[in-house]
């Protein structure tokens, strides 16, 4: 998250909306008057004057005025002007991987110097571009909005008597609406989806979030806005639907991999050319981080401007590091900062992680892993192998029924509500939920993806993810017997043969094919080699790094700024001291973080029961006590305290229908379900771990994004 909100706030509202946001510095506060003073729109973010831009016929012109920060240069408000605003916040990069663009400046230098060959960055929905940002086009007659293509800053959205409030804080909406005495309420289907122990319910299951009148932006949509002397109306999803996003591309299978690795080799080529910057480099024991190491050391021989980490040193993940480590003994590059001359990242401590996680996560991703830093100063890229789930599969490929099935098995009404849920947002970007099997994986795409990836927004917003790519997804999807069918040996992305057939392998043995031979972590993640001899066939053999193509530039990574907000850090202070204040038992001064989240589970718990859901949650505030009683690290649990804290900024709110008599399971077991017992199986070449061991795997993830970023060993 960045974090940003950005609100057209009706006269009416304007003296409330003020009060409720509280002092602010003015460089992180813009304001727009509407024409005709009907309203105005405002924008709240960390230097959020930096974000304007003022819009011409031919798109956005450049700065709003003469000050330096975007302003008219006086401080005060800016007048929209018959055509209309742009804020552009982030950096935006071309679905094809041959345009980078940094900040509002980059945006208005790329279309200054691209315009109108190539539009706009987001000429439609599903036609938006990569990266993390956010943009808002606002004319007179209203406003359009959207992120980056697959979500990785989150746009959530609220709309009631004139506001139309955006951002990606899902309990700022919240609060915002109570305190203009605007109508919250639970949203019961969301609710009872989010009951069930899985970490695909670690956050919504649909685009209806637990407050029903805060909703979330699906990938390949755009959300309008009318305004009018009243203010904003209602909010209005534009939606491309999927099967026409992600239709078959042109060209054979080994063309489209090819491709993909080129764009990879040509995009990490980029981030180590900008001065000044690092490239830190994420590396564990699979085959994700290893088409990364093979991109960026194609970029970045002699490692001088990237510094490669591995966390995974404990004995439990030895294996992990033993792989990491004979791989940099292998092939000569250094694991850690260890004195490499690549700039170091600026690191600024969050004063309370705690309620930064409130801020960034809460009611969005429920697992405990607290952000404790952002990163300050130049750009950094922080690069991972995140986001291959988007086309290799995360969820066991199965229909919408089929998962229902499982859970059925012991769980009847638990499994009906996450059908529910599940197949709405499919609905939404029409996907067939009986579409077997591929609609647990488009699901993914539309959901986790987004929220479970983009968690390293919140502190840099420079993370690329390079396995990110929408070609490969249309490959993985494409149909059986179709132009693109791969070669036998390695089957499609749903085939269960044996070994590593994975796209990520497929482009991993393009770019270096030593890289993808040497063994993995894990004997089931090796790549065989009549596999790899099969990809390189197919797509004419290894990657030639002649074949990198030019990355165009517009603004500098030291444009784009990280970390929510002051006022916004404030705010989740103050509400995390509320909810503790009011907590059915006091949390005595000083008390360690293990007993301030088992108060606010207790408080998310009673606001739970006080919507009739108590018996629906009792056993998730079970598990929640007894892993906060073992003292283990937050970030290893399951998300159940995070999933009772999602009901504190409900407190007193209603309820949307009646909550259905909560039966009790056949297999009281089956109330803890693990991820390979009733929900999305592991992938095909993931060994069947229990749900402990899962956790470890996140927490070990998360983990390794901190170390990646302080550049240590």
């Amino acid at each position: 998250m960045s974090t940003y909100l950005t609100a057209v706030v009706p006269r009416a509202l304007e003296e409330r909306f003020t009060a409720w946001l509280g002092p602010v510095d003015a460089h992180d506060h813009l304001v727009v008057d509407f024409p005709g003073g009907q309203a105005r729109l405002h924008h709240v973010a960390r230097a959020a004057r930096r974000d304007l831009l003022t819009s011409a016929p031919s798109g956005p012109a450049g700065p709003a005025g003469p000050g330096t920060d975007g302003t008219d240069g006086t401080g005060g408000t800016v007048p929209m002007g018959r055509h209309g605003v742009t804020l552009f916040r982030g950096y935006a990069q071309d679905p094809e991987g041959t345009a980078l663009v940094f900040g509002a400046g980059g945006l208005a230098d790329w279309h200054r110097r691209s315009a109108p060959a190539r539009g706009t960055i987001a000429p439609s929905p599903g036609a938006d571009w990569d990266g993390c940002h956010l943009l808002v086009q606002a004319a007179p007659d209203g406003l359009t909005a959207t992120t980056d293509f697959f979500r990785q800053l989150p746009l959530l959205y609220t709309t009631g008597a004139g506001l139309a409030a955006l951002s990606d804080s899902w309990p700022l909406l919240v609060d915002l609406r109570s305190a203009l005495g605007l109508p919250v309420t639970v949203d019961t289907a969301a609710a009872l989806a989010s009951a069930w122990s899985n970490t695909m319910a670690n956050h919504p299951l649909s685009t209806t979030t637990l407050c029903h009148e805060v909703r979330m932006l699906p990938p390949a949509a755009c959300l309008a806005v009318p305004v009018s002397a009243e203010g904003a109306g209602s909010a209005r999803t534009e939606q491309s639907p999927w099967p026409e996003v992600f239709a078959p591309v042109s060209g054979s299978w080994g063309d489209q991999v090819r491709r993909a690795a080129a764009r990879t080799a040509s995009l990490a080529q980029a981030w180590a050319a900008f001065p000044g910057t690092s490239v830190r480099v994420a590396l564990s024991g699979g085959v994700d981080s290893r088409l990364v190491l093979a991109a960026t050391l194609m970029a970045d021989p002699s490692s001088d401007v990237t510094v490669y980490n591995t966390t995974n040193l404990g004995r439990a993940n030895r294996a992990d590091a033993d792989t990491v480590q004979a791989l940099s003994d292998r092939f000569g590059f250094p694991v850690g900062a260890g004195g490499r001359p690549a700039p170091r990242p600026v690191l600024e401590k969050f004063a309370s992680p705690l309620s930064v996680w409130l801020l960034d996560s809460l009611g969005l991703n429920h697992q405990l892993a607290l952000p404790s830093f952002r990163v300050g100063g130049a750009g950094f890229f922080t690069v991972s192998g995140h986001g291959a789930g988007v086309h290799k599969g995360a969820y066991g490929w199965r229909s919408i029924p089929a998962l229902r099935a499982e859970i059925a098995a012991s769980d009847p009404q638990l499994a009906a509500a996450v059908a529910v849920s599940a197949s709405e947002v499919l609905h939404e970007v029409g996907i067939d939920p009986e579409d077997g099997p591929h609609a647990t994986e488009w699901h993914y795409l539309g959901v986790r993806n987004s929220i479970h990836g983009g968690r390293f927004a919140i502190q840099n917003m420079l993370g690329p993810r390079p396995l990110m790519q929408r070609q490969l997804v249309s490959l993985a999807h494409a149909p059986e017997g179709s132009a693109v069918a791969p070669p036998p040996q390695v089957g499609p992305a749903w085939s269960r043969g044996p070994g590593n057939r994975s796209l990520t392998a497929a482009v991993l043995s393009v770019l270096d094919p030593r890289l993808a031979a040497a063994p993995y972590d894990h004997p089931a993640k090796s790549i065989a080699p009549e596999t790899i001899e099969a990809v390189l066939a197919a797509a004419g053999g290894p990657l030639d790094p002649a074949e990198r193509h030019v990355v165009r530039a517009f603004g500098a990574p030291a444009d784009v700024v990280n970390g929510p907000a002051p006022v916004f850090e404030r705010w989740a202070q103050n509400r995390l001291d509320h909810y503790l204040a009011h907590a059915p038992e006091q949390v005595p001064e000083g008390a360690g973080i293990h007993a301030q989240v088992g108060a606010l589970v207790d408080g998310g718990l009673q606001v739970a029961g006080d919507a009739g859901l108590a018996e629906w949650f009792q056993p998730t505030a079970g598990r929640a006590r007894t892993s906060l009683a073992s003292g283990g690290p937050l970030s290893h649990a399951r998300g159940d305290a995070g999933t009772l804290m999602a009901f504190l900024p409900l407190a007193g709110a209603g309820i949307t229908g009646p909550v259905p008599v909560r039966r009790v399971p056949r297999d009281a077991a089956a109330a803890v379900p693990g991820p390979a017992a009733t929900g999305p199986a592991p992938r095909e070449h993931t060994p069947a771990t229990g749900a402990a061991s899962h956790l470890r795997r996140l927490a070990r993830r998360a983990l390794r994004s901190a170390r990646n970023l302080r550049g240590g060993r």
